[in-house]
């Protein structure tokens, strides 16, 4: 049975998986649990499911952000330009962030221009992430002030049409923040396992543990609201859509792109159900139950000003989402954490 549940305002993100795994094992990162091994096996997304997707967003007149992300190293997709272009062809206004590595830049000849080609394409701000013992950035910085006209100094705009920033030293830098149209930004980014030491450097220190695959599962946010249904949507490399972007191997799953609308997903019994008891704190079903991931300004839930109204979870609510789990983890978990076996 098909339940009418209250209609939700558009998502303030959509984020998209270009590339299914990654080069590296970071500690905080959750990947290798369902990627085997480092530097094989990658899958990547298909064109058509980003260009069907965009065109989605375009018909609907979202107003939301577009992301590069997720469980995989976007630069290893072999036309990571060619999708940041294909976004920004059918939706001019859009906002495009990208966070990397780096590596994809250093594989093809001429960094500086892979880094610029991407601006070229209409990225918005690229951030780079600085790990700790890996040598991608610093080598795409120092070619930078080999090859650039000038060198990269934070806060000063580049000859070559960005503003550069390192960040969290210069909090201007936040790579999250929604900057001016046609603004174009690349940041260094500071290793966030180090940035989480000292609590005062910023929003992308926060490290969660991504619904129990990365950390021990944590019941402290038992009871606390979580925004991610209300207002990001991830689409997958294969085009489906899970509940959020915390849960990797994806066993709670609302659609998939290639097969139904993206309005026929966002209003979704899976995704209506969700919101019902998050709304509520009640962080009992998977692959909520665990997760410690804080989510911020949750009174403004479920609608922008904080006034719409939610039905309490009740029986149709239990059912729609053992519903929504029936067909198991879509992303097999392949080495389990040690407190899963």
């Amino acid at each position: 049975m098909r339940r009418k549940y209250r209609k939700q305002e558009p998502p303030f993100n959509v984020s998209f998986e270009l590339t299914l795994g990654c080069n590296l094992r970071c500690p905080m990162c959750a990947v290798g649990t369902i990627h085997d091994k480092p530097g094989t096996g990658y899958k990547f997304m298909e064109h058509g499911t980003i260009e069907r997707t965009v065109k989605e967003i375009k018909r609907l007149g979202w107003n939301c952000r577009i992301g590069f992300a997720m469980r995989g190293e976007p630069s290893l997709h072999p036309n990571y330009i060619g999708m940041v272009a294909t976004v920004r062809e059918h939706l001019p206004k859009a906002h495009i962030t990208m966070l990397t590595n780096g590596v994809g830049f250093m594989r093809k000849p001429g960094a500086v221009k892979n880094v610029t080609g991407l601006f070229d394409a209409g990225l918005s701000v690229l951030g780079m992430d600085h790990y700790t013992g890996v040598v991608y950035v610093p080598k795409i910085m120092d070619a930078f002030n080999r090859e650039s006209p000038v060198p990269l100094k934070s806060g000063e705009a580049h000859p070559l049409g960005f503003t550069f920033y390192k960040y969290p030293e210069d909090r201007k830098g936040n790579p999250h923040v929604r900057r001016p149209r046609h603004s174009k930004t690349l940041v260094q980014i500071r290793d966030i396992m180090e940035q989480d030491k000292d609590n005062k450097t910023g929003t992308h220190s926060k490290v969660f543990n991504y619904a129990g695959l990365s950390f021990p599962p944590d019941d402290s946010m038992m009871g606390k609201r979580c925004h991610h249904p209300f207002r990001q949507i991830v689409v997958q490399w294969d085009g489906n859509i899970p509940l959020c972007c915390n849960s990797w191997n994806s066993p709670y799953n609302c659609g998939n792109v290639n097969e139904m609308s993206l309005d026929e997903i966002w209003q979704s019994n899976e995704f209506g159900a969700a919101r019902e008891k998050l709304y509520r704190g009640e962080r009992d079903f998977v692959p909520c139950k665990g997760c410690n991931h804080r989510s911020y300004r949750v009174g403004l839930l479920p609608d922008l000003l904080g006034k719409g109204k939610l039905r309490k979870p009740d029986a149709q609510t239990e059912a729609d989402i053992i519903l929504a789990l029936k067909g198991g983890d879509h992303t097999p978990i392949i080495n389990p954490p040690a407190w899963m076996k």
